[in-house]
């Protein structure tokens, strides 16, 4: 008998595989992305980004292989992340992914967001992707609340392939896709603002 997480049928067997190419090929971007990192903000930092990287690689592909080690998988140590301002290491990743200057303003404010201990704060949840997503794959079924997603289409980190997932299995959901990477309410304010914007104002009532 197949294990819980294995393909059944041919059909379900190629979109597994073409699954596990997608995140072979997102690995690779992700690395890409480390490079770009400017000097100043250490080999630590980009190794740990790096290991982030993989780490949500890895337990997506093992997740489809065997879907009952995901709860036991461990998610990256966040030690290095510990002696960084977090100031630092958010604007590094603006500065890598964004490819375009902000406002002294606007970098001060995303400066002051991740200051001190805040960013490692933030971010400590990733450790637990392992465990609670195997849960709230589950638990999707379940909400019947609308929900919209707005997505960049060139994202490296979080890319369009997310959000089909949840179109398949959010029972109320729609999603929108920008040109733009990562930051897309920096890159696309105005058609990120409108989509918001007619959602609240009753298109969520049309699902």
């Amino acid at each position: 008998m197949p294990s819980a997480g294995m393909p059944r049928t041919a059909a379900s067997c190629c979109a597994w595989r073409k699954r596990e190419r997608y995140y072979v090929e997102r690995k690779r971007n992700a690395r890409s992305v480390c490079r770009r990192f400017k000097d100043g903000m250490g080999a630590p930092i980009r190794s740990v980004v790096l290991q982030l990287a993989r780490s949500e690689v890895h337990r997506r592909v093992e997740f489809q292989r065997h879907a009952k080690r995901v709860a036991r998988l461990q998610g990256p140590s966040l030690a290095d992340f510990e002696e960084q301002d977090g100031s630092v290491i958010a604007l590094g990743a603006i500065d890598a992914l964004l490819n375009e200057t902000l406002p002294p303003d606007v970098r001060a404010d995303y400066a002051a967001a991740s200051a001190g201990r805040r960013f490692i704060e933030a971010t400590g949840y990733v450790r637990w992707y392992p465990r609670d997503l195997a849960i709230l794959r589950e638990a999707l079924g379940s909400i019947s609340t609308p929900v919209l997603g707005i997505w960049g289409e060139k994202d490296p980190l979080v890319p369009p392939i997310n959000a089909d997932l949840l179109l398949q299995r959010l029972p109320k959901s729609r999603a929108i896709y920008l040109d733009a990477s990562h930051f897309v309410w920096e890159q696309q304010p105005e058609a990120y603002a409108t989509s918001v914007l007619d959602w609240v104002k009753g298109r969520y009532a049309a699902l």
